[in-house]
């Protein structure tokens, strides 16, 4: 991986980047750009308008005023399958060349028209033979095709493509110290590990990832996020996309006091959601051993801000609900930098935690 590079973060709304830099002290953000996508030119990770997605990549970088063209792109989207699975251990190149031989029984793909790979979690022995327990994780190529293409065209180098529940985990790190007076890193990282279930709410899709510390136990991408609601509210309202998402984020979750056709069609499509998300949370625990409780959560992304959301959360599951603080710790190179991620809190998450230190 190279030692300076661009995280990028395309979505339904928006195109994020975060230049990012490895240095002696760990990763340090020396920019941060978001440029806005109009409705329609990427719908759940399929390029529908590429002229218009190519012109805001070269956009981000002119405004963002990047300095390296070398890019890493986190994905997840309805194209992106995750599951938890256990192999007998043997060599890492052995055992990714082998996984097209695997996934019949597992994922819903042609192995021949998706990129495969293997995150190992844990080891342990069952039955005597040593067992690593992970993840593995699915791409079809012809989407992902689609999106580096857009970024060749926009003149930047792929090096690589991440799942973007694992750029959430380094982004959300708990056991990474919050900044000291020296801004090092030097304050109190948790003195426990927790294990939280981490909900981000995209336009297009909900990924929701369970990590133990920053060991991944389980991920899902449920496809359907607030771009859903939205659509359902244009026609009910008769209005522009843009006017129902205004609508949308400044009504907010209203749950039975909701009482316009509108707050109506916005709860029962937060409903719709929320139900979703707990379907979920139920399939993990039966389906996950190492997952024995759930401490906490935290949400993120740009609907994870819907007033009333995060207390509907707090009610119906019972636990304590945060919202993201992707930021704490991280080491900025300019106050400028900083300060314009802090502007997009609830967005820049996935970019800002691309890059493996």
């Amino acid at each position: 991986m190279p030692r300076q590079m661009i995280g990028l973060d395309i979505g339904q709304t928006a195109v994020r980047g975060a230049q990012l830099r490895i240095t002696r002290g760990g990763i340090t953000v020396t920019r941060y750009h978001e440029v806005s996508l109009p409705h329609g030119v990427v719908s759940q990770g399929d390029v529908l308008d590429a002229p218009t997605l190519v012109a805001a990549l070269q956009q981000l970088y002119d405004e963002g005023d990047f300095t390296t063209r070398q890019a890493r792109l986190s994905i997840g989207n309805r194209h992106v399958y995750v599951r938890e699975h256990s192999v007998k251990r043997v060599p890492l190149t052995m055992l990714k060349s082998s996984l097209r031989y695997q996934i019949d029984d597992v994922l819903p793909l042609d192995p021949d028209k998706a990129v495969l790979d293997y995150f190992p979690a844990s080891l342990s022995v069952t039955g005597g033979q040593p067992t690593y327990t992970g993840l593995l994780v699915a791409a079809e190529t012809e989407p992902l095709e689609a999106l580096a293409q857009a970024i060749h065209k926009a003149k930047l180098r792929l090096t690589g493509v991440d799942l973007s529940a694992f750029a959430l985990l380094r982004a959300l790190d708990p056991t990474r110290p919050t900044a000291g007076a020296d801004g090092q890193g030097s304050g109190n990282a948790l003195d426990r590990v927790l294990t939280d279930l981490i909900i981000d709410f995209g336009a297009g899709t909900t990924q929701i990832v369970a990590v133990h510390g920053i060991r991944p136990l389980a991920v899902r991408m449920l496809p359907s996020g607030g771009d859903d609601i939205t659509e359902v509210l244009q026609s009910v309202d008769d209005a522009a996309f843009g006017e129902a998402e205004a609508a949308k984020a400044s009504t907010g979750y209203l749950g039975g006091l909701a009482q316009t056709p509108a707050e109506q069609a916005i709860a029962a499509g937060v409903d719709r959601l929320v139900s979703a998300i707990s379907d979920t949370i139920t399939f993990f625990h039966n389906t996950t051993p190492d997952l024995e409780h759930i401490d906490r959560v935290i949400i993120t992304g740009g609907g994870s801000r819907m007033p009333g959301l995060q207390q509907h959360l707090v009610d119906l599951l019972g636990l304590p609900v945060y919202l993201g603080q992707p930021l704490q710790g991280l080491r900025f190179a300019s106050a400028e930098a900083e300060s314009y991620a802090y502007d997009h809190l609830s967005t820049c998450a996935v970019a800002l935690g691309t890059m493996e230190n």
